[in-house]
């Protein structure tokens, strides 16, 4: 979810919002996340609302990679809400957003072969625990 203000942890630069708009997502989500940063000057961001902070993708994201930047597209979404099918594909672009942020920062140099192994062997994991558990935050339209 987008918060704006000093309440949320995470502040969007313009370096995470280009990134950002190069994950996967809908039309509608876009345009939201667009106008959300067209309208603040200090766009703060909760990340990923339902992961504990002790726990991936937070550690994995305060140490190698901005993973926390699909969490947003991922809880807009959810936000918006609609069919269990529709839930499934925004569950699906979260997990393709985690891995294109991984590969993203392994382009760059940000993190090695050995965290990105990491990232990926996580993945599969946050991915079955977010369908198991995440549809008690899905908005059923």
């Amino acid at each position: 979810m987008i918060l704006v203000g000093r309440d949320a942890p995470h502040r969007v630069n313009a370096n995470e919002f280009a990134l950002l708009m190069r994950l996967d997502m809908d039309a509608a989500t876009r345009r939201a996340l667009g106008d959300a940063f067209a309208d603040a000057s200090d766009v703060r961001v909760d990340g990923c609302t339902a992961s504990p902070d002790r726990l991936p993708p937070a550690w994995l994201s305060q140490r190698f990679v901005r993973i926390w930047l699909a969490c947003v597209v991922h809880d807009l979404q959810y936000a918006r809400g609609g069919s269990r099918a529709e839930r499934r594909i925004s569950d699906q672009m979260l997990r393709s957003n985690w891995l294109r942020l991984a590969w993203f920062a392994c382009q760059v140099g940000r993190i090695g072969a050995a965290e990105a192994r990491l990232i990926r062997a996580y993945v599969p994991v946050a991915y079955r625990l977010v369908r198991l558990f995440g549809g008690r935050h899905w908005t059923k339209r």
